[in-house]
């Protein structure tokens, strides 16, 4: 007979990782918001993510829901974010010191707290992605890690996790 309920696949980390990150890894994305350089390396130093960071955005959501963060193609991470879709297409780029204007009412500073980001690569590649490249006749490759495509956990069948425990 097989057992009921839901099955979560350990994480390979050397780190400890809460159960609130834990749980924004289990939701949903509903949308993806596309970070620049220098927002892409705040991540990777465990900051907030600001909407002056944010190139792009795809996809419909509204405030606190899951959002993949993608950096050059690939996700770095997921958050839950603290705007809709619509009010983070217009506050995009922007500094905070806008936003009153530009929404019609005062908001938060940040577009994902810091507590609600949940790092998909891992977070010593993000803290050099600022640093500038070098000329072009002595560029170096992209560095392997960003080549590869992180992937959302699977969902397994309960037949398939009877045939894993055993």
């Amino acid at each position: 007979e097989l057992p009921e309920g839901t099955f979560f696949m350990a994480m390979k980390s050397n780190k400890t990782v809460s159960d609130t990150r834990r749980w924004i890894l289990s939701l949903p994305a509903s949308g993806e918001v596309v970070l620049d350089d220098g927002a892409c390396q705040a991540v990777g130093n465990k900051k907030s993510l600001f909407p002056s960071g944010i190139v792009s955005i795809t996809g419909r959501f509204l405030r606190n829901e899951a959002v993949r963060l993608l950096h050059r193609g690939l996700e770095v991470g997921r958050a839950v974010v603290n705007y809709s879709s619509e009010e983070l297409e217009k506050i995009k780029g922007q500094k905070s010191n806008a936003f009153e204007q530009l929404l019609g009412f005062p908001g938060c500073a940040e577009a994902c707290y810091r507590d609600n980001i949940m790092l998909t690569t891992d977070d010593e590649l993000l803290k050099d992605v600022g640093v500038k490249e070098p000329s072009r006749s002595r560029a170096r490759s992209v560095p392997q890690a960003f080549q590869r495509q992180v992937t959302p956990p699977q969902q397994i069948s309960d037949a398939e996790v009877l045939r894993q425990l055993q």
